[in-house]
């Protein structure tokens, strides 16, 4: 008999500890000695506690599963201070002699891989030993004064009684790294790793060997130097991993065909102070094929919320949440095709490159690239800083030209009583406008924009055959006039109702609101957890109400509204994963009752109507 299980994720897969492992590992057993004692194909069971200071190597098709709150630690426990005047003094003799990174002048020590940790946050590292004790200048680090380490004589300075607090110091490079393929890594806690900028905690590559088939899930890697996560080969799965505060860059996949990142969560990445031009923030994919970022929520990095740069080809955008992002929601940089759509990009682009700026710092910028489309997705410039949707060409290289771009069926909104200047929504030049500007390149069509002030020239474009570079912003009529917009709307409409059915089809509303239901919300991934629901936000960032859902004795499913109502007339629509209607039904009372017993095991979505409302259920059926 089946059973209908309502769950929060894209398929019915326990991502939870299992109770049979070839090998348990204990706190204080040496991994790596485990590995190299068993076979390839083994299945370790790592114990809750803390692992300290372990590397571990992989053989091909290994799994090392973490029971809850079991954590891999690449920092040393400090004790023994001793005390030099106004400062304290540790003896530590082990460094690590690689430095690397493109560092602010505010912060030169940035690519320097060890860290100095203070109740688990990173301390900043001082130029000299004169400055230890004095307030941090990298903005992001919270902890109260600065460190210096010696690395000649083997000390660490600090400029408080270490008393009271926990100090650490990263040690190890890696967590797990190798060129094995078939590699599972679930439900473990990776943190204080001294990986190097471009360089991952965790990491499928070794001595220019690179792996194949890597899946890692239900993890949270935290507070190492450099990547969290840095992956090189193809088929590899991150999915529902919680990846926060990493010194340069959450996560990474390069030179890779047909891999998938989904349902992940990232937040302050690129926390230490590497240059914003160089490479920092919550992601970046190189050189890959096929590649799919689905359904992930990125918030609050140093950085960039999802970044692809240079030839990634065969790209697929859907269902992220991009919000508060320091430089760009999204940026698709010198790369091929893409399809970026169902994404909910909000106020991102604060970093200072952004009011008068030319066209960066936008909530979703396509830049050298050919071949992409945009729709289908909300967007929210905030008042004070940020562009739209912005498309520009560069001189990035013969292959890099700006080609062949569609942006349609997009929902804009700029928030009013601001001091953005800009917020610009359109495309511009600085490299051979002329073929840019080519007939038939660019077109933006069918986007529904909203501005309180109508009269205000947030889009910039150009006649075709320009040759010189810049184009300007235009206003809304002369936009128009250029032949872009011709089906698209501009009002002052900032009330905060949903895209109305008559906008988008309401095949693309199911489609978007499938994706959302599948976002995390905060905090609910990692080891131990799940993800929350999530349905498409209306244009003011509110959730629009959803359904509940109950199963009775196996056999059908009860379907209400989820504000409790207990009368209102509510329309149903079942449908499943490539989008075919397999139930549709009515009822006058806000609750219905439908069969699945026909149906096929897999996962299907329930679509709602009741008045305005538009609702969304997610039913997983496993036997």
């Amino acid at each position: 008999m089946k059973r209908y299980v309502l769950v929060t994720v894209l398929a019915a897969v326990c991502v939870c500890p299992v109770s049979f492992a070839d090998v348990e590992i204990a706190v204080g057993d040496d991994i790596q000695a485990k590995v190299d004692a068993n076979p390839a194909g083994t299945t370790y069971l790592i114990k809750t506690g803390i692992h300290r200071l372990q590397s571990v190597k992989p053989k091909t098709g290994d799994t090392f599963i973490g029971e809850d709150d079991a954590i891999l630690n690449g920092a040393r426990d400090l004790k023994n201070w001793a005390q030099e005047g106004n400062r304290w003094v540790h003896t530590h003799t082990s460094t690590i002699s690689n430095v690397h990174g493109d560092c602010l002048p505010t912060d030169s020590m940035c690519g320097y891989a060890e860290d100095l940790y203070r109740d688990g946050k990173f301390v900043q590292q001082a130029t000299n030993i004169g400055d230890v004790g004095k307030p941090p200048t990298n903005q992001w680090l919270t902890t109260p004064s600065m460190w210096y380490f010696d690395m000649a004589n083997g000390k660490v300075y600090i400029g408080e009684d270490p008393s009271g607090h926990e100090w650490e110091i990263s040690e190890k490079p890696r967590a797990i790294a190798g060129s094995a393929d078939n590699v599972t890594i679930r439900n473990l806690t990776v943190l204080r790793y001294a990986s190097e900028a471009q360089s991952g905690a965790v990491e499928s590559s070794e001595g220019g060997g690179k792996a194949n088939n890597w899946l890692i899930e239900n993890c949270e890697v935290a507070w190492c130097h450099g990547a969290g996560i840095r992956l090189e080969g193809n088929n590899h799965t991150i999915r529902q991993c919680y990846i926060h505060h990493m010194g340069q860059l959450g996560v990474t996949i390069v030179t890779s065909t047909g891999s998938v990142f989904e349902r992940n969560e990232l937040y302050y990445n690129g926390v230490q102070d590497f240059n914003l031009g160089w490479e920092r923030g919550a992601t970046k994919f190189v050189k890959t094929d096929g590649l799919v970022l689905r359904n992930n929520y990125s918030h609050h990095n140093i950085g960039d919320g999802l970044w692809t740069d240079i030839e990634n080809d065969n790209v697929v955008f859907a269902g992220n949440v991009l919000v508060d992002n320091y430089r760009m929601g999204l940026i698709h940089e010198i790369g091929f095709a893409a399809d970026i759509y169902c994404n909910e990009i909000r106020r991102n682009g604060k970093s200072g490159y952004g009011r008068n700026s030319w066209m960066y710092d936008a909530n979703l910028l396509v830049s050298a690239s050919q071949d992409v489309t945009v729709h289908h997705n909300v967007v929210e410039v905030h008042k004070d800083y940020g562009q739209a949707i912005t498309i520009v060409q560069q001189d990035r290289g013969d292959d890099h030209y700006t080609k062949r771009i569609h942006v349609h069926h997009n929902d804009i909104i700029w928030q009013p009583d601001g001091e953005n200047d800009e917020g610009n929504f359109g495309a511009d030049a600085d490299f051979d406008p002329e073929p840019f500007w080519a007939a038939g390149n660019l077109l933006f069509d069918h986007d529904h924009l909203h501005a309180a002030e109508l009269d205000r020239a947030y889009f910039r474009f150009s006649p075709v055959g320009r040759t010189e570079k810049y184009s300007s912003n235009v206003s809304w009529e002369d936009f128009q006039a250029l032949g872009q917009e011709t089906h698209g709307t501009f009002d002052d409409d900032l009330s905060g109702t949903e895209v109305p059915a008559d906008w988008w089809s309401s095949e693309w509303q199911d489609s978007c609101s499938y994706h959302m239901a599948n976002v995390p919300e905060s905090g609910k991934v990692g080891p131990g957890t799940q993800t929350g629901i999530r349905s498409f936000y209306n244009r003011t960032g509110a959730l629009t109400p959803r359904l509940r859902t109950v199963f009775d004795s196996g056999r059908r499913v009860l379907i209400v509204l989820r504000s409790g109502r207990a009368t209102g007339t509510i329309g149903v629509r079942m449908l499943d994963v490539s989008g075919r209607l397999v139930r549709s039904a009515e009822s006058a009372d806000g609750r219905l009752e439908i069969s699945l017993d026909d149906l096929a095991n897999g996962l299907y979505v329930a679509r709602a109507r009741a008045g305005d409302e538009r609702l969304v259920s997610l039913i997983v059926m496993t036997r």
